[in-house]
């Protein structure tokens, strides 16, 4: 288990002046459930982590830190053809959640280069999968920006595909040439009810990055509601029952990866409530 500094934020759908950045605990007051892994046992929990995963080692000795076990997911280029390649781990939840604050420790290689097209962080969903598919789905994109890569928000309710939602050119989330760790947290709150809408939020090492209440948030490839308005309450199934960790990354035209791209995860940890409950911690920080 790596230790390093983590500061958190509660989940609140109004977003405050920034501020300096205070160390809090991050999370819900009392989840109804939870899970974590640092990945020191050699086998994963089956009843959490779906399969075997694609192009990852589990419970490997961490190649930055002695003593430490960690999990890697590599991205080897043109693995699935057409220039793409894919690293995830499937997981289920053992909750209908409508509130998650999910957080993990990953670390960003030397030979990290960002990629003309796309590669995944995280995705949320209920239902079959797919953006246009599923009942909910939450996930967001790493795209490529001079210097690294900047993350997308994208949505898709009942059958609605809302696109890419972006703060154009920054901030960036992974920096080219890294070689470090960071602490990445999301926190995410659906709508209660038709009349409400719900939330998500990123943070890189306690910094608020991205998500739907961001105020430079803007609207790309689609003409989907913005921002606040992004996350609907979903008719299918208004929960989040699964997820993945990394995913696919696109390389279409020779746009992927062009070396074997090892990302290290550790600490992985999810909280969830079936129904809205207190958060702890304050959601105050600096908006880059």
């Amino acid at each position: 288990m790596k230790t390093i500094l983590a500061c958190a934020y509660p989940l609140i759908l109004s977003i405050l002046s920034p501020v300096a950045l205070a160390e809090l605990d991050i999370g819900l007051v009392d989840p109804e459930w939870e899970f974590s892994d640092d990945f020191e046992s050699p086998t994963p929990d089956a009843s959490f982590w779906q399969g075997e995963g694609v192009y990852l080692r589990y419970s490997i000795p961490d190649p930055t830190s002695s003593g430490n076990k960690v999990m890697e997911m590599k991205y080897v280029p043109n693995s699935e053809g057409s220039g793409d390649s894919w690293s995830e781990y499937d997981f289920r939840l053992g909750v209908n959640a409508v509130q998650l604050h999910m957080s993990f420790d990953i670390y960003i290689p030397e030979d990290y280069i960002h990629i003309e097209h796309n590669h995944k962080l995280f995705y949320l969903w209920s239902g079959v999968y797919g953006t246009s598919n599923a009942n909910i789905s939450i996930n967001s994109e790493m795209w490529g920006m001079p210097g690294g890569a900047s993350p997308s928000i994208y949505i898709g309710v009942d059958g609605n595909n809302y696109g890419h939602s972006m703060i154009s050119g920054e901030p960036l989330i992974m920096k080219d040439r890294e070689g470090s760790w960071s602490r990445i947290d999301v926190l995410l709150q659906l709508a209660e009810d038709s009349h409400t809408k719900g939330s998500v939020e990123i943070y890189k090492d306690g910094v608020f990055i991205t998500g739907t209440h961001h105020p430079q948030l803007q609207k790309a490839y689609t003409q989907a509601p913005l921002g606040k308005n992004l996350i609907p309450f979903s008719t299918r199934g208004n929960f989040i029952d699964q997820g993945t960790l990394l995913g696919w990354a696109n390389g279409a035209d020779g746009g992927g990866f062009l070396v074997d791209t090892v990302f290290l995860i550790d600490n992985f940890k999810i909280q969830a409530n079936s129904k809205i409950g207190a958060t702890k911690g304050s959601r105050r920080a600096k908006v880059p």
